[in-house]
């Protein structure tokens, strides 16, 4: 095996031991999604509760990014890599339950960050086409000081378009696997005065946007933890982070989401040695 993919699993194997995380006041933020003319969109203003000026080297780190999205409980691995003057993000995207990422479906996304006169940072990840049939995605993050400098304001942008046939399957996923699925927009009350949420492919876009800003909170809550234990800790934050909005995000529980990560950021570790190299 390549000295770097040892160093990689023993720092791995030595995260396993990472203890249940304390209980988390909710996170603070504002959902927004639109569909129009087959593009779907999902926004989210938030606030993380770091200054700005620690963040801007950090999300300007592609390996940075690859350790967040890979919370996501569908993305089975994401590597980054180098070709000419681009940086990719590969990622392996599949089902809720444990995946190796050769079974997965592979999208690359071109990875480009810039800073604004030391006052925004502006990351952007770009795919032709991603899983399922969607193309033109587009994640796009804004982070710029907050009025308190001990925090930075969050933009969050997802978005990709749907082609007719996509949008058929989708929709057998929406009605059948999904059903019952609700997003975070309040769309009116019913009969008891209940609020009553965006359902379909809004729905769908505003759960996993969320998913995705909360893995960012987790992933800089890990910073407190040593580089060992950090791994498996921060998917353990990521897991009680979206327990706190369980009608919307659940799909798991804790030990079987803990138990595919382990094995998923083990298989991540091993795919991104391969790209190093030894």
């Amino acid at each position: 095996m390549p000295r770097a993919a040892s160093a990689l699993l023993m720092l791995f194997a030595a995260s396993l031991c990472a203890a249940p995380v304390p209980w988390i006041e909710p996170v603070p933020l504002d959902v927004h999604s639109s569909e129009r003319g087959g593009r779907v969109e999902g926004d989210i203003d938030g606030r993380l509760e770091y200054p700005f000026d620690g963040l801007r080297a950090v999300f300007a780190d592609p390996a940075v990014w690859c350790g967040i999205v890979a919370l996501h409980l569908n993305v089975k691995a994401c590597v980054h890599v180098r070709r000419g003057s681009t940086t990719w993000l590969r990622v392996y995207t599949g089902k809720k339950d444990f995946q190796r990422p050769e079974d997965a479906v592979v999208a690359e996304y071109a990875f480009a960050a810039r800073e604004a006169a030391g006052r925004r940072l502006t990351v952007v990840l770009t795919a032709d086409d991603g899983p399922y049939g969607t193309h033109d995605h587009r994640i796009e993050l804004v982070l710029e000081p907050a009025a308190n400098p001990a925090y930075t304001h969050l933009t969050l942008r997802y978005r990709y378009r749907v082609s007719f046939l996509a949008r058929a399957s989708l929709q057998v996923y929406l009605e059948t696997v999904a059903r019952g699925k609700i997003g975070f927009t309040v769309t009116g009350e019913d009969a008891r005065g209940e609020p009553e949420y965006v359902k379909g492919l809004r729905g769908l876009i505003e759960r996993n946007a969320v998913r995705y800003y909360l893995a960012i909170v987790a992933w800089l809550d890990g910073t407190s933890q040593p580089p060992p234990r950090a791994v498996l800790w921060r998917a353990a934050r990521w897991y009680d982070l979206t327990e706190r909005y369980a009608r919307q995000l659940h799909e798991l529980d804790r030990n079987a989401y803990l138990a595919n990560k382990r094995r998923e950021l083990a298989a991540q570790a091993e795919l991104q040695a391969q790209v190093i190299g030894p």
